[in-house]
């Protein structure tokens, strides 16, 4: 009696259904993994608008001047989505540190939406101000915290808060 050995390895319909779980897998994974990406981009863009808040309102202590966080949402610069820092002239105007900044460059799809006070009521001036202490120097605010919002292509949105005495907080 002759008995024939298989050789070591895989069959063509092996292969085939392994290549097919695979598959079916990677469909399900997918929607997945593209929404923790889009997250972590928004939590990105919010993280570095706090830290330009704080960044600015260090500014402010270290320099004895009044600073800003202001937004390119005024109208006037035509630049909404977008933020630029800039300190107190002296001459009733303001002279910017840097550029304007636009965090979809850095963090995809994610823009700064609004600035607004604990009421909704937009903050008219379109910025965040410290003095030299280190305290919000914005006038006419009805209600604390200002926060400022931060939304993704997706349309979620984060927050950043800012209390009456300069504290930044990403609830």
């Amino acid at each position: 009696m002759t008995t024939t050995q298989r050789k070591p390895g895989f069959t063509l319909v092996e292969l085939i259904i392994v290549v097919a779980i695979m598959v079916m897998m990677l469909a399900v994974a997918m929607p997945l993994f593209f929404q923790i990406i889009a997250q972590r981009r928004l939590t990105g863009a919010v993280e570095r608008l706090a830290a330009d808040l704080r960044y600015v309102q260090s500014l402010a202590v270290t320099q004895g001047i009044v600073h800003r966080l202001h937004s390119g949402a005024d109208g006037a610069s035509g630049r909404p989505g977008e933020y630029r820092l800039e300190r107190d002239n002296g001459a009733g105007g303001w002279t910017q540190l840097v550029g304007w900044y636009n965090p979809s460059a850095d963090y995809s799809g994610s823009m700064l939406q609004s600035i607004k006070d604990n009421a909704g009521n937009n903050v008219g001036t379109f910025d965040v101000r410290f003095n030299a202490q280190g305290a919000v120097a914005n006038v006419g605010i009805a209600s604390y915290p200002i926060v400022l919002t931060v939304v993704a292509t997706s349309g979620t949105t984060r927050a950043v808060q800012v209390m009456r005495t300069g504290a930044v907080r990403v609830p």
